[in-house]
């Protein structure tokens, strides 16, 4: 061989090794892009043909990762069918057009036969279930389409997403794809040498007072850079404002912020606007900045303040955040543990048997409460929805996550929840919910790879829970069901198996009485309250009992930490009032508390005071789920709280719809309940044991104008108590976030 045929054949040999490469990056980045997905932990599907990208798509108050299919590109699956009775399961939506969606087979020359085919559904995730005319061991390609209603391409396109194949009704959905979940990555601020400056103090802080929270003062001289290196792909840009003027300032103050990078140029332009008639004195503006053009390279931003006069304009916050893929964690009978958190809105425990209702029909509640733990004094985050189950999913207090009636407010990502925490150690993570209060999700779904919030009734919920259980009992799981069945209006709907009975109390008749004195007028409620408002509890409880057999079916019972609690109770005009969020009175805070499962006793019954905390913290240690490190409550009994210490519980009210009403907050000890109302600028303070319906402010001065002896101590104790807490609750508080600005 001369030396030039040797050349020759090195330099095919380096092209070959530089195609093979080529091919295996290639191969690679498509593992990345195209999640594998399993069907019976044996058969791999992964679509072929054209390369197609899953794409979050948000939709239905949650997001999905999806398919998009233009109608000439259809999805295509190549296998070999596992077993009999094949059923093709996905969710389809679509956004533009009005296509059909449609599933074909390939016949023998390898054209496609339409063996089903539906109007698509718009704007809305719809479940399929697709039967397939194909024997087990059999070949089979698989397309979903796009089609008008004539059999030709339509317009537009669909999303496709969760797409399983069952045989012999058995499917595991999405077994080898990895859970994904979202990081921070820097902290752009705590690199950064600038001096903190605290801001001028907020109508909030300014009663305690407290200065504003601490940020990195913006000059209108010189603008503060912001570094970061090798940008992975989808990350973000997270940026907190904080612009504030003086409380007693009467003039408009106005000015702008810009965001700027090297090579993407403007990246946010943020108006302030502090015009009188508009009134307020803080703005605070949250934007997430899409990175994805950066991928790869590095962050050259700078953020200038225009304006801003007689201003204090900061930078609250400002990191990068980042995708993360972490592999499932399989089931071992033997170690493995799941969590079920159950959580019901307008729920009273002296409406459920474990808690000696008479007229109760609980018997799922009775019985997770016989083999585990029941907390009769047990206090809410909240009377409202949105704050409580944000206090139960974050382990903090309403004033600290900063959850409540503003709808614009959203959570901060320096704040870590429970779903996020599970999903990091490898849970396979789902949310399934009722209530109206989370659609759209508030930041609260962060770390559930699956988040549904629908107006659906408890026992149509728990039929796509168990659905979403089924497809992943074979790795550890942490699941929120979350029912809104026992909240107004009450609704005359009966089950099989249930006979209502009217719990008409004579003086609860008379109360009302008082109040509507019309003929038949306080009778027509009192049937309502004590019947169906039972029936609805009712209906909860079926819901759990199916939870706990299909358990108890697939021998996942003795695994499971089963968690039952209240978000908030429910006001039948003990103090002249009815429905909830607008008081923080006892029967509108005291929820129920079950917990049963792996490590923890049985029949025990613990009368301590505690608070919704509490609960966040037994899901953290029983569920072998990390915690926040900045949780405010404490391990409850029997299996931490310290001896001799009597608890305290907090609760802040941040009411929907109230004007100028910031919160109202509780401070609960093992006799003494002290109230504070800020709108009327008042304390109270009631004696639980002696006035348990709370008719007698014993904070109201006597003739010396001083409230004196045990009380008075009890009241100043109860006053330093609470201004500590505030104290620390603002200070630990991450930013509250307005969504303003998002670059698409």
């Amino acid at each position: 061989m001369t030396r030039s045929q040797r050349a020759l054949l090195l330099a095919a040999l380096r092209l070959a090794l530089v195609v093979l490469l080529l091919a295996a990056g290639w191969a690679w980045w498509q593992h990345l892009r195209e999640p594998d997905l399993r069907v019976d932990q044996r058969l791999r599907l992964r679509p072929g043909g054209t390369p197609m990208f899953l794409t979050a798509v948000p939709l239905d108050g949650g997001v999905r990762d999806a398919w998009r299919v233009p109608v000439d590109r259809p999805l295509r699956f190549s296998f070999t069918s596992p077993g009999p009775d094949a059923v093709l399961r996905f969710h389809e939506s679509y956004l533009e057009g009005h296509p059909d969606v449609a599933v074909a087979l390939q016949d023998a020359q390898g054209e496609p036969v339409i063996v089903w085919q539906q109007p698509a559904s718009e704007a809305r995730w719809v479940e399929r279930r697709v039967p397939l005319p194909i024997r087990a061991g059999e070949p089979v390609v698989v397309e979903i389409l796009a089609r008008d209603g004539r059999g030709r391409p339509g317009l537009g396109a669909i999303h496709v997403a969760d797409v399983v194949l069952e045989s012999e009704g058995r499917a595991v959905d999405e077994a080898a794809v990895p859970v994904h979940t979202r990081v921070l990555l820097r902290d752009l601020l705590g690199d950064h040498t600038t001096r903190r400056h605290p801001a001028p103090a907020t109508a909030e802080s300014a009663v305690y007072g407290l200065a504003g929270p601490e940020c990195v003062l913006l000059s209108r001289d010189e603008d503060l850079p912001l570094r970061f290196e090798s940008v992975p792909a989808a990350g973000a840009l997270r940026i907190v404002i904080h612009a504030a003027r003086e409380l007693d300032t009467a003039s408009s103050a106005g000015g702008r912020v810009r965001v700027t990078d090297e090579r993407l140029g403007q990246l946010a332009d943020i108006p302030l606007d502090f015009a009188v008639e508009t009134g307020g004195s803080v703005r605070e503006v949250g934007l997430d900045i899409d990175l994805s053009d950066l991928a790869g390279g590095d962050l050259r931003a700078r953020v200038s303040l225009e304006g801003g006069g007689n201003l204090f304009v900061g930078l609250r916050e400002a990191f990068v955040t980042g995708p993360r893929s972490v592999s499932r964690r399989l089931f071992e009978p033997e170690s493995g543990i799941n969590v079920l958190l159950v959580a019901v809105d307008s729920l009273r425990p002296d409406r459920l048997g474990a808690y000696g209702y008479e007229y109760g029909q609980t018997p799922a509640i009775d019985a997770l409460a016989e083999r585990g733990v029941r907390y009769t004094r047990v206090i809410s985050s909240s009377s409202d929805t949105r704050p409580a189950m944000a206090s139960l999913l974050t382990g903090l207090s309403p004033l600290t996550h900063g959850l409540g009636g503003d709808a614009r407010r959203t959570l901060s990502f320096r704040t870590a929840t429970l779903a996020q925490s599970a999903a990091w150690a490898g849970f396979s993570t789902a949310y399934f919910g009722s209530s109206p209060e989370l659609r759209g999700g508030f930041g609260l779904d962060r770390g559930f790879e699956r988040f549904t919030t629908r107006g659906l009734p408890a026992g149509t919920l728990v039929d796509e829970t168990l659905d979403w259980l089924e497809n992943h009992r074979g790795f550890e799981w942490f699941c929120t069901v979350h029912l809104g069945d026992p909240s107004f209006p009450h609704e005359i709907v009966t089950e099989e198996g249930y006979v209502p009975i009217a719990a008409v109390d004579p003086e609860f008749i008379e109360r009302l009485r008082a109040i509507d004195s019309r003929p038949g007028a306080a009778e027509a409620v009192a049937a309502e309250l004590g019947m169906l408002y039972d029936v609805e509890v009712a209906r909860v409880d079926r819901a759990v009992g199916r939870l706990v057999a299909w358990l108890r079916v697939n021998r996942l019972l003795e695994n499971t930490l089963i968690m039952v609690v209240g978000t908030h109770g429910e006001e039948f005009f003990e103090h002249g009032g009815r429905l909830h969020g607008r008081t923080l009175n006892e029967e509108v805070v005291r929820v129920p508390l079950v917990v049963a499962g792996p490590g923890v006793p049985r029949r025990q019954v613990v009368d301590t005071p505690s608070e919704l905390l509490d609960a966040t913290w037994l899901l953290g240690r029983l569920g072998r789920i990390v915690a926040h490190s900045m949780m405010q409550g404490r391990l409850p009994e029997p299996f931490g709280a310290l001896p001799g210490r009597e608890p305290v519980a907090f609760s802040v009210l941040l009411p929907n719809g109230v004007a100028d009403a910031p919160w109202e907050t509780v401070g609960r000890h093992d006799r003494w309940l002290y109230r504070v109302d800020h709108r009327a600028d008042r304390v109270s303070l009631f004696d639980l044991v002696d006035d348990p319906g709370m008719t007698v402010d014993l904070a109201v001065p006597g003739a010396s104008g001083l409230v004196q002896g045990e009380r008075g101590l009890e009241l100043d104790s109860m006053k330093r108590v609470v201004a500590d807490w505030y104290r620390s609750a603002i200070v630990a508080a991450p930013a509250w976030a307005v969504p303003l600005v998002q670059r698409p």
